[in-house]
């Protein structure tokens, strides 16, 4: 989904609802839904942290919106994983320091991006009613 490239996409639904976690017991977990992709996005603390700093606490505050994920490669346990990391948002105007707080972890800071679009490239003004020669 990524090309190794950070990727923005819409906001369409983001629940609460109870998955069934590594260890069997079954929690809570944030399940975010996009525009662009039919896939699901089972959100960790990391990545609800900087969704609830960009939109709000509510996680319905952020249908609609734009964030802009991007791929990396993190520990979980003692390996290492593909995982997924929000870098930001289109629409925020400057980008944000946040604080992370994780259960039995040190605090980090994290930094969300304000996402600029490129430019579009420069197209030729043509005066209404003239031809193609």
């Amino acid at each position: 989904m990524f090309a190794g490239k950070p990727r923005t996409l819409t906001i369409t639904a983001a629940d609460v609802t109870e998955v069934e976690g590594d260890d069997g017991a079954v929690e809570p977990a944030l399940v975010v839904s996009f525009a662009e992709t039919p896939k699901e996005w089972r959100v960790n603390v990391t990545n609800s942290q900087c969704l609830e700093a960009l939109f709000g606490a509510d996680p319905q505050s952020s249908v609609g919106h734009r964030v802009t994920l991007y791929p990396v490669r993190t520990k979980f346990g003692s390996a290492d994983v593909d995982g997924i990391r929000v870098w930001g948002s289109p629409e925020i105007e400057s980008d944000r320091v946040v604080e992370v707080k994780l259960p039995r972890k040190r605090a980090q800071r994290v930094t969300l991006h304000a996402v600029r679009a490129k430019a579009a490239p420069p197209t030729t003004a043509r005066e209404p009613g003239e031809d193609d020669k």
